[in-house]
């Protein structure tokens, strides 16, 4: 963006080489005008300028394109002149200077470098200086200011004269019109117009300010020569606050941010009176539209001068405004010879007789502590002053994202993460910066957040685990839906600050692949009805290779738990202990379960039915009291056996056979079916053993027959000697 500015003159004085006035300083404000040449008496004039403002007003990175010094010549001289200007290579003060301590300067370069005669008649003045400035701008040279001399001081009689800053005529004030154009990523802001407006015995005072772009600053200010009296704003204003000063006088401050349909005048009324008041409206571009005025203070005083307050924490390229408000004393500052040298005078409204309303500006490009200034007013009879500073912020500058994982397209299965990492920047110190994201176009949540110093990246790390169809970061579902397969899903970082800036979204696919079950080799099977416990053989494997667990039951009861090995083949069967305790004729089912380390399962199932043709048993050794009450020291002769049955029709008891040398390697059996149906003890006939001890042993089967009733064995009794 091109931009020109006047860059007002900070120090300018004449230096005159007559004996009398060698020795004389020509800088104070008694000296409204500075003459260059060649008087009558031989006696050489020389005029010297400076600004320091060049740096303050023009934001770094710019170019400047174009400088004219801006003179007027303020009376009709008595001949032409060859007037040229030089670059001064040492500094000066404006109240110091003479002829005889002048500084010198650069003989070598004039500007313009070729002739440039000045003519009699009263009238503008303007010589290119564009190349000099630039030069002052971008370091090559300091800036000692210039002086304007003629160029060979040859000719007598040449004298030429021109307003300085003092002068009480504004067009005679010199300047330096500087237009440039702006850095790529300049963002300062900028005054785009003053209105100004004074009224007397009025309720209301109106800016007709046309149309006003959305998002710029509008600010005004207000001086009413009356105190405690408040002032309403149009509808949407900030008001900054009102401050009485003086004992009779009050200023107002209000602010806006312009919206999309903004009107084209603003009307500020208050109560009745019939007091003056002045007003300027300052239309503000590039600010930021959060907070636009980041720091404002007011101070007042009754005297010759007034100092304005000191804000700290200025950000770095902030707009600086100083309103200055004079009662009872115009003119008002910009005349008096001694404005603070950084700063720039913009503006003055003034009703003509007893407010004057002073706008000055400046850059502060590095930030801080900014202040104090003091403001003088012309004259020596104190006056009530008041003095608010303003602190007009950069635009803010959208955070900035570097997103480094995870990588685009990706797949994920069970129990897969999805890592967010990266850092994020912002060049707005203090700024609090949160990254954010979301899935598809699920919830926005935070990943981190911290305060930005300007320079120094924040770094953010978060994991994402893919389980049961979802994504969790812990124990929250971030998507609130499944992801379905087969289709791109999108993750969407980026960050925000405090201020409103957000950085450009980044993204990234993936896919997700839902976790699968352990596969269970074959079919489940109904092995139908079965008289012995069944083996079946089988393989496990798993689809996403997650570990799993295989469990076998029968009916329900943990056979065994085991860690399972892919593709290895197991056997499932029924252990006798828990295959004799299976109710007969009666359904049951034997299972495999795979479960994978995401707890999916997959179960086998082989359903069976248990029936027996015999009832069939013998004692249990393993039992120790079995053992201790059937064993024994001397030869059994006799025994009896009782059985607690019932047997339907078509059942019998096939056989019940006994033994006294339980012990040997080859017992004797003896049959006492025949006793046991009749109910009678049985005499052993065996009389030998070859083990140490002798031992009873009972051994009965019953066989169901053709019976279709259950055979029931309760239990079985008996006793021995």
């Amino acid at each position: 963006m091109s931009r020109t500015i006047k860059i007002p003159i900070s120090k300018d004085a004449q230096v005159y080489s007559a004996i009398s006035s060698a020795n004389t300083n020509f800088g104070t404000s008694a000296y409204p005008t500075m003459n260059v040449g060649k008087d009558y008496a031989s006696n050489i004039y020389r005029a010297f300028i400076a600004t320091e403002h060049i740096g303050k007003i023009i934001p770094k990175g710019a170019t400047i394109t174009s400088a004219i010094l801006r003179l007027y010549q303020n009376s009709t001289a008595v001949g032409s002149e060859d007037i040229r200007v030089y670059r001064v290579t040492s500094d000066w003060q404006e109240t110091g200077i003479t002829w005889n301590n002048q500084p010198g300067y650069d003989s070598s370069a004039p500007f313009p470098s070729t002739s440039n005669v000045l003519g009699t008649p009263v009238g503008s003045v303007s010589i290119d200086i564009t190349s000099l400035v630039s030069a002052w701008f971008n370091g090559i040279y300091p800036n000692y200011g210039l002086v304007i001399k003629s160029y060979q001081e040859a000719v007598a009689d040449r004298v030429h004269s021109f307003g300085t800053r003092e002068s009480t005529t504004p067009t005679w004030v010199p300047y330096i019109e500087v237009t440039y154009q702006e850095a790529a990523n300049s963002e300062v802001p900028y005054i785009e117009s003053v209105f100004q407006q004074y009224a007397q015995n009025s309720t209301s005072l109106t800016f007709n300010t046309g149309s006003i772009t959305a998002g710029d600053l509008m600010l005004v200010a207000l001086a009413v020569s009356v105190a405690g009296l408040n002032v309403t704003p149009p509808s949407g204003w900030t008001s900054i606050g009102r401050t009485d000063f003086g004992g009779s006088y009050g200023v107002h401050y209000f602010w806006k941010i312009a919206g999309a349909s903004e009107p084209t005048s603003h009307q500020f009324t208050r109560g009745s009176g019939t007091n003056t008041w002045v007003g300027q409206f300052i239309r503000i571009k590039r600010t930021n539209s959060n907070t636009p005025i980041k720091l404002t203070d007011i101070t007042t005083a009754t005297a010759l001068q007034i100092n304005t307050p000191v804000l700290s924490g200025v950000p770095a390229k902030a707009l600086i405004l100083d309103s200055v408000v004079i009662a009872n004393g115009i003119p008002g500052f910009r005349n008096d010879g001694v404005n603070p040298t950084d700063m720039t005078f913009f503006t003055e409204a003034t009703d003509g007789s007893s407010l004057d309303m002073g706008l000055y500006t400046q850059y502060d490009l590095d930030g801080g502590s900014n202040g104090a200034r003091t403001y003088y007013i012309n004259g020596s009879t104190n006056k009530p002053l008041a003095a608010r500073v303003f602190a007009i912020d950069v635009p803010n500058k959208p955070p900035t994202l570097s997103l480094t994982s995870p990588a685009d397209n990706q797949t994920l299965s069970e129990g897969n993460t999805l890592p967010v990492q990266g850092t994020a920047g912002d060049t707005d110190n203090g700024n609090v910066v949160t990254v954010k994201y979301k899935i598809n176009n699920g919830p926005v949540r935070a990943i981190a957040s911290g305060v930005s110093d300007g320079s120094t990246p924040i770094s953010f790390a978060k994991s994402l685990t893919f389980n049961n169809k979802r994504l969790w970061d812990g124990s929250t579902d971030v998507a609130g839906a499944d992801l379905a397969e087969g289709v791109d899903h999108i993750l969407t970082v980026w960050t925000e600050d405090d201020q409103g800036g957000k950085s450009v979204e980044e993204t990234r696919k993936f896919r997700v692949v839902w976790n699968r079950p352990p596969v269970i080799s074959g079919t489940n099977e109904n092995l139908g009805t079965i008289m012995a416990p069944p083996s079946k053989t089988y393989t496990v494997i798993e689809p996403e290779g997650n570990p799993f667990t295989i469990t076998e039951k029968i009916n329900g009861t943990v056979i065994r738990t085991f860690p399972g090995v892919a593709g290895q083949e197991e056997t499932v069967t029924i252990p006798h202990n828990l295959w004799i305790r299976l109710d007969l004729d009666t359904p049951h089912s034997l299972t495999v379960e795979a479960t994978d380390s995401n707890g999916l399962t997959s179960t086998r199932t082989y359903t069976f039915i248990r029936t027996e043709t015999h009832i069939e048993f013998m004692l249990d050794f393993d039992n120790p009291d079995v053992e201790a009450h059937f064993t024994l020291d001397g030869m059994p002769k006799r025994v009896l056996v009782t059985l607690e049955r019932y047997l339907p029709p078509g059942s019998s008891i096939e056989f019940v056979r006994v033994c006294n040398n339980a012990l040997d390697a080859e017992p004797t059996w003896e049959d006492m079916t025949a006793a046991v149906v009749a109910g009678r003890g049985y005499l052993f006939t065996n009389q030998v053993k070859t083990a140490e001890n002798w031992r009873i042993n009972i051994w009965v089967c019953i066989a169901k027959g053709t019976a279709t009733e259950r055979v029931r064995l309760d239990g079985f009794g008996g006793a021995f000697d």
